[in-house]
């Protein structure tokens, strides 16, 4: 691996803004530290700069040490180190899962407070081969075989993964080259992780063909297809699916029975995920019986994830399940806003009226469906009338101990205050149309 190499890697994500800024995922094992260098040089050709983060996850005894240990190599190098300590209690199962969640929320949260709006992850030629067989033996679709993308994008943050065709050895004869040495996470070599086996089972496979770089190109072949298949739900979406600044979406039926089974329950996964406000569509049987009874119009109405669906003439209708929608505190004033129920983002910007209304008691939770003579009566003069009022009681509504304040999108304001002070729109956990999965051409030999 050569500078140059990299900053090949690198233009596939451009364009960067002037004098970039990044953040790199730095835990002292030879691929994070090949990428922080890496990424070092190629920031400062640029006129920017690198920001190492380290987690400490308090797992391992002397983890604390070790990251203080990194902060002084870094700055050897005139590298910003910053050491984000995973805090808590931690799981008695599933602790890679976990602490890899904990890893990604304490690196975004650093990267919004900051500003910076690219986090570097140094995950490899191997680690892909490793997800890839990690997803197969678990039955994985062409979503989780495709592997990691190499670019992912929230409103805030691009999460870039510049190494995934380089080979490990490469980085580390960077390394040695450059005459830098790079710690051993025990924890990379613990049988008890899954992880840990299959790869200690690679060898075997590469004696019969499938080494990693055979399986990277697996891969990458169904990452191109992913990528491909994205495109074309995106386009299907755009033209056949309305998104309703309430939450709800319509769907054209002639439209979904027109297109291949397989981009058509991609679109109704996609749909239930948003208006549902969840992180994940639902399993693959229970997708394609909700597939097979609106194509073959043999149901007229179905809840799946969290959603109410109900077919009404040539279009069907998604909402979000009342039941499913659990009350939670409202924002305090002057804080950040808040997503309610994965779907709207919600403020309260300053104290209300006065003094006759106090954040501390009061909460965010539906509409519901009995709401009163006179709040379902501004829900009757504003809303569309093929649209049951059902739909409609998932509202996010501002409650107190002697009834509902505020429903901002029937702008009813009890406390007329709240009308200035609090906001509330449509912000869902996952969009409805996402950017499409990125492979990395060409590839790193």
């Amino acid at each position: 691996m050569r500078t140059a190499d990299f900053a090949r890697l690198m233009a596939q994500f451009a364009p960067f803004e002037p004098k970039p800024v990044l953040a790199c995922g730095v835990s002292g094992g030879s691929d994070s530290f090949a990428l922080l260098l890496l990424l070092d040089h190629w920031a400062r050709d640029r006129g920017g700069r690198v920001e190492a983060l380290t987690v400490d996850h308090g797992l391992r005894p002397g983890s604390a040490e070790e990251a203080a240990e990194l902060g002084r190599l870094c700055g050897q190098r005139g590298i910003s180190h910053s050491v984000l300590t995973w805090r808590g209690g931690k799981p008695s199962s599933g602790v890679q899962a976990a602490a890899r969640e904990a890893r990604y929320q304490l690196m975004r949260a650093w990267c919004e407070r900051q500003g910076v709006l690219h986090l570097a992850l140094a995950h490899q030629r191997e680690d892909q081969a490793e997800t890839f067989l990690l997803r197969l033996r678990a039955g994985s679709g062409l979503d989780g075989l495709a592997g990691m993308a190499a670019a992912s994008e929230t409103a805030e943050l691009r999460v870039l993964r510049p190494l995934l065709a380089v080979p490990r050895e490469s980085l580390r004869a960077f390394l040695r080259a450059s005459g830098v040495a790079w710690f051993e996470d025990p924890s990379n070599s613990d049988p008890g992780f899954e992880r840990v086996r299959l790869r200690a089972a690679l060898p075997e496979l590469a004696r019969v063909g499938l080494d990693s770089a055979k399986l990277w190109e697996i891969c990458h072949a169904l990452g191109r297809l992913r990528a491909g298949v994205d495109q074309a739900c995106a386009a299907f979406l755009a033209r056949a699916v309305r998104l309703d600044p309430l939450g709800f979406a319509w769907l054209d039926l002639e439209a979904f029975r027109a297109v291949p089974p397989v981009l058509a329950k991609r679109a109704l996964s996609a749909i239930l995920v948003t208006v549902s406000g969840a992180s994940y569509g639902p399993g693959g049987r229970s997708l394609a019986r909700l597939h097979a009874a609106l194509a073959g119009a043999t149901q007229r109405s179905a809840t799946l994830c969290g959603c109410e669906v109900r077919v009404l003439g040539k279009r069907c209708l998604f909402w979000r399940e009342v039941s499913a929608i659990k009350p939670a505190p409202l924002p305090m004033p002057g804080g950040r806003a808040v997503l309610w129920d994965g779907r709207f983002s919600c403020r309260l910007r300053q104290r209300g009226a006065r003094g006759r209304f106090e954040a501390r008691q009061a909460w965010l939770a539906p509409l519901g469906t009995r709401p009163g003579t006179q709040l379902r009566q501004a829900c009757n003069a504003l809303r569309e009338k093929s649209v049951p009022f059902a739909a409609y009681a998932g509202l996010p509504a501002i409650h107190h101990l002697d009834g509902i304040l505020a429903v901002p999108h029937l702008r009813y304001w009890r406390v007329r205050d709240l009308e200035d002070s609090f906001s509330c729109a449509l912000q869902p956990r996952v969009p409805l149309t996402r950017p499409p999965f990125v492979v990395t051409d060409p590839r790193f030999n």
